[in-house]
């Protein structure tokens, strides 16, 4: 605010009334601006191997345990590759009728920040299918939970999933939408994760490859939780790192 309004001294607003703006000059060397949520959290001292700061948003912070915890892809990375793989798709189906169909629930992010990325327009739908549960390894079956609400038959579709792991839900939901008469199905994973890999499978985009661990953050989760980090992680098996 202008001076002759607003002042602000040790975290109190100070209303300057009209006509005695001069007398006030005079304290402005001695009025201090309260410093933001995000210039406080900055100022804390740091422990070593023990808290991971990072930004969340303007003038917020996001505060991680990092025990167990080791950061495999950072915002700018994911960023950059995101924005590279928008270009291909783009390039790839102009002039086509492309739905694009995001995987519940870890597919949420990399999907929003996929299709602001494209350069045509695009039908963005969800499926949903049970196969993780809270544990860390695949439950082995593959169940639909929510459908696809736009009509496949005809169209172009690309399956937009966070990570491929044993390929058992991609090989699962080609199949499927191929029998619903789709013109063409391909998939485009941010991740593609080897180490337990069960079915073939043809990735037309890959984000990053990766031979194993468990991750998380950027839409990736462990029991519902660390979805909302802005990074990608490998939380070591039995750690419990907490956020606030």
């Amino acid at each position: 605010l202008e001076k002759s309004k607003q002042f602000v001294r040790l975290g109190e607003a100070v209303l300057c009334p009209t006509g005695v703006e001069k007398a006030m000059d005079g304290f402005f060397d001695g009025l201090v601006k309260r410093p933001s949520f995000a210039e406080a959290a900055a100022a804390r001292p740091a422990a070593p191997s023990r808290i991971l700061a990072g930004k969340s948003g303007q003038g917020a912070r996001f505060f991680v345990s990092c025990q167990g915890m080791r950061c495999v892809f950072d915002q700018q990375t994911i960023a950059a590759r995101v924005a590279a793989m928008g270009r291909e798709i783009s390039r790839d189906y102009h002039g086509r009728d492309l739905l694009l169909v995001g995987i519940l629930k870890g597919a949420f992010v990399f999907l929003a920040d996929l299709v602001r990325a494209l350069s045509l327009p695009v039908e963005v739908d969800f499926v949903r299918v049970a196969s993780y549960g809270s544990a860390t390894t695949s439950s082995g079956t593959c169940t639909v939970t929510k459908d696809l609400e736009a009509d496949p038959a005809g169209r172009d579709v690309l399956l937009v999933e966070d990570i491929a792991d044993s390929g058992r839900t991609l090989a699962f939901l080609v199949e499927r939408l191929r029998a619903r008469g789709a013109r063409s199905v391909a998939a485009c994973v941010l991740i593609d994760k080897t180490e337990r890999r069960e079915r073939a499978l043809d990735l037309a985009y890959t984000g990053f490859t990766v031979p194993a661990g468990f991750l998380v953050g950027y839409g990736l989760d462990y029991a519902e939780r660390y979805r909302h980090l802005p990074a990608i992680y490998a939380l070591e098996p039995g750690e419990d790192a907490v956020t606030a």
